[in-house]
Order: structure tokens, then C-alpha cells, then sequence
């Protein structure tokens, strides 16, 4: 991955990261309204280019998956309408992340399965990666594990008392959704230090 690439992802993680509470259960459920979104939106994009609509192709792109968004919002009160009203507006965020990370506009129908296989792969690491940053935050931060409970309420495993370890608490909040992507970009610049310099001697 290149290091503008990485830009884009970190950008697009910060879209979901901060207006969502740091607790796994909402992390899960917005990653796999990601993965979905990823899926309809390439879908989209062969269908638009099927029916000759180029020009009008990004404002397609972003209404099907504004459209799909609320229906993914419907569904999930049906599922589970306490994460739904916790989530709120952040429900309709996936998009934006999606728009930023302009990975699906680049399918062309030539070739589409393979290019389309290619970008799933890359949005499954993606949203696998957001969903150990909610669960890092959930059990560091707030001492806590949470998913999907019974009669619309959330499981809440608790862990440890996380007031005992302050310095946790730091990850569940936004300085720490900052701290958390820094040591991840850095991790990333020093890993590609060491590719550069492997390639470098062969």
C-alpha cells in the first residue's frame, strides 16, 4: 500500500471513528454496513455503465448508497433499536468514508469480476481493521466488551474496572481514536522503511 493510500484510509476511518461511540457492537454494525456498501456500490457502478449513464455516474453512486443507508437503518431498528438510536445520524457516515476512499469508481466493466474481487479483498481488510480499533477502545477504554442483546438491548461484558487503569480510558475517547490511528501510521512508515531497504539490497 502506498503512503497516500494509507492517507485516504486513516481519512476515511476518522469519518467513522469519531462521531461513533467507542464501543465494539456500534464499530461491528458500522464496518459491516461498510462491507455491504462496497458490494451494492460496485454493483452500481456496472449497472450505471451497463445503462449508459457516465455522466451522471458519482451522483448515482452516492444516491444508491444514501438509498441503501436508510434502508440499512430500518432494518437495524428492526434488529436492534437501541444501537440504531445510539447511532443516530452516524448511520448515513458510511458513504462518506466510501466517497473518500474512492476505491469503487475505478471498476471498469472490463474485467469487472476480477477488479471487483480485488476491491471487496481490500474493503474486507478495511472493515476488519475498523472493528479491532472498536474493540480495542471497548476493552481497554471502558474495561467492557458489547454486541447485539436480547429484546433490542446491548450485551455489555463487563471486563475489568477500567478506572484503574486510567491510562486506558484515553482510548475511548477522540485524543485517542488520534493516538490509535498515529501508531498505526507510524507502524505502517516504518514497515515500509524496512521493504524499501529489503528491495533496495536484493
Amino acid at each position: 500500500m502506498k503512503k497516500n493510500n494509507m492517507f485516504f484510509y486513516l481519512t476515511a476511518y476518522l469519518a467513522l471513528l469519531i462521531p461513533a461511540p467507542g464501543r465494539f457492537v456500534y464499530g461491528f454494525t458500522l464496518m459491516t454496513e461498510v462491507f455491504l456498501l462496497s458490494i451494492i456500490g460496485g454493483l452500481s457502478v456496472l449497472l450505471i455503465e451497463k445503462i449508459k449513464f457516465d455522466q451522471l455516474k458519482s451522483t448515482l453512486f452516492i444516491l444508491i448508497l444514501v438509498a441503501f443507508s436508510i434502508l440499512f437503518r430500518q432494518i437495524l431498528i428492526i434488529i436492534n433499536s437501541q444501537v440504531a438510536l445510539t447511532l443516530g445520524f452516524v448511520v448515513f457516515f458510511p458513504p462518506v468514508s466510501l466517497f473518500i476512499l474512492n476505491i469503487l469508481f475505478t471498476l471498469k466493466t472490463e474485467k469487472f469480476l476480477v477488479q471487483f474481487r480485488h476491491r471487496i479483498v481490500k474493503m474486507l481488510i478495511f472493515t476488519l481493521g475498523g472493528m479491532m480499533i472498536f474493540l480495542i477502545r471497548d476493552i481497554l477504554g471502558y474495561g467492557t466488551f458489547t454486541f447485539f442483546g436480547k429484546n433490542h438491548f446491548i450485551y455489555e461484558k463487563v471486563l475489568f474496572d477500567s478506572n484503574k487503569i486510567g491510562v486506558f480510558s484515553l482510548l475511548a475517547s477522540i485524543p485517542g481514536v488520534l493516538v490509535i490511528l498515529g501508531i498505526i501510521y507510524f507502524l505502517f512508515i516504518q514497515f515500509s522503511k524496512k521493504i524499501e531497504i529489503l528491495k533496495n539490497k536484493e
